[in-house]
């Protein structure tokens, strides 16, 4: 995504995720190279030369999530505009921004609010969640299940129907272990070649999308470009490239290729 300079921000941050993707599979001087392409593009736009092609793939692989980093500044950046108008119209309708916010009532209510309160989950808690589930189908998916999806909700629902204890009534701390005890309901199946390398790259991955069980049917090497076969056509490829670059990078890596390409299936 091309942004107009005015409009970029003054600093470039480096994301620590596709930095330690980008320290396994480059040498320091390449990292240096892709660093510095990356700070270049966000600060004015620009991609430098590039004459290696791991440095380039890299580089092509970071601009996703680059471009993600520049929309959220742009966005935040309007917002800040939109909430300072609109202060400053408050303001003058109400004479002075101290009438506004601390004049004191001259009445004092005669009843009290009855409402009780509504206690939403912490965004941490939803976090947390997302990431056990996610953890529960790896497991699955490394064992050889076939559906590892469909049996970690099934494992999900079984449990949190009991509030999370075991037969004897204790709490369930470890998910995973719990999950090591639980009854096969799937069919198991042999788990294809590749798929050792992406679930090895998956335990990287910070996104928890279970679509990356589902939606991801195959890969093949063929030359120097890896063909990744999804479900969901380029949306679906947009949104590996925008928040899982931590384990693609490794996973192009490991299958010993140069180049990324997808096929809608």
């Amino acid at each position: 995504m091309e942004a107009e300079t005015s409009k970029r921000p003054n600093a470039a941050l480096i994301n620590r995720e596709w930095y330690e993707s980008a320290m396994e599979i480059l040498s320091r001087e390449e990292l240096g190279s892709a660093v510095l392409n990356a700070i270049a593009y966000v600060l004015y736009g620009d991609d430098l030369p590039i004459s290696n092609s791991k440095v380039g793939i890299v580089c092509r692989m970071i601009k996703p999530a680059l471009d993600s980093d520049l929309r959220a500044y742009a966005e935040r950046c309007a917002r800040n505009a939109a909430n300072a108008r609109n202060r400053s119209q408050r303001v003058a309708a109400s004479g002075s921004e101290w009438e506004r916010v601390g004049a004191i009532p001259t009445t004092t209510p005669t009843t009290t609010p009855t409402t009780t309160p509504i206690s939403l989950p912490r965004e941490g808690d939803k976090e947390q969640r997302d990431r056990e589930r996610f953890y529960t189908a790896l497991y699955f998916a490394e064992k050889g299940s076939e559906s590892p999806v469909a049996e970690m909700e099934a494992f999900w629902n079984y449990y949190e129907s009991l509030g999370w204890k075991n037969n004897k009534g204790a709490a369930i701390v470890r998910k995973q272990a719990a999950a090591s005890m639980w009854r096969p309901q799937f069919a198991l199946g042999d788990v294809d070649g590749w798929r050792v390398k992406w679930f090895k790259a998956l335990h990287k991955s910070k996104s928890f999308d279970l679509r990356l069980f589902s939606d991801v049917r195959g890969a093949e090497v063929h030359g120097d470009a890896l063909t990744l076969y999804i479900v969901g056509g380029k949306a679906f490829a947009d949104d590996l490239e925008a928040n899982c670059l931590p384990f693609l990078s490794i996973f192009v890596a490991d299958m010993g290729a140069k180049a990324l390409q997808y096929q809608s299936i």
